[in-house]
């Protein structure tokens, strides 16, 4: 949509409206989500040459989660209709939001960054998605206990490279999996 930071805080100058109109067709986002992450850029990253890359990257989110899912499901036959479904590092929320359209039965969201908690809530909220989101991270035993049930599935993409001791995550997968589940 822009080709530089400048271009995007004048289109969002000139006329915000249609910024955020076009935004939601392209994506398939809120436009209370929309202004309120052109508010976070405003207010954050005014002068930064990469925002507009930020941008465009939280906007088609939700639409390359989707595609990627549809993709594992198609390629592995992993149906994701019925499923209690964990995502660990959860993130901005794209992802409970395309599990729920696959049709996931409960979707449970845990995220270490509150920052990145918050946002999540904010999304699923502003899309109808039926989801709990818990502040925390999988190497801690107490949020394992908190989180209460066992899973079908879960999904943990772009996190295991972040920890210290992904050992210690494998065993808490351990612990949250039903009999027969499986980890993405």
């Amino acid at each position: 949509m822009f080709d530089s930071t400048e271009s995007m805080f004048e289109a969002f100058e000139r006329d915000r409206d249609q910024v955020i109109a076009k935004t939601i067709i392209k994506y398939d986002v809120s436009g209370e989500y929309v202004q309120r992450y052109i508010d976070h850029l405003y207010q954050n990253h005014r002068k930064n040459p990469r925002a507009f890359a930020y941008y465009e990257a939280e906007m088609s989110l939700y639409k390359k989660t989707l595609d990627y899912l549809m993709l594992i499901r198609n390629s592995f036959s992993i149906e994701f209709r019925g499923l209690d479904i964990l995502d660990v590092g959860c993130g901005s929320g794209y992802s409970l939001r395309a599990l729920a359209e696959l049709g996931a039965k409960s979707i449970f969201g845990l995220e270490i960054d509150q920052g990145r908690c918050e946002s999540c809530k904010y999304v699923c909220q502003t899309h109808g998605v039926n989801a709990e989101v818990v502040h925390g991270s999988i190497l801690d035993p107490e949020i394992v206990l908190k989180l209460g049930k066992k899973f079908d599935l879960i999904v943990c993409f772009d996190v295991l490279e972040h920890l210290s001791f992904i050992e210690k995550a494998v065993e808490s997968f351990t612990l949250l999996l039903k009999p027969g589940g499986y980890v993405l």
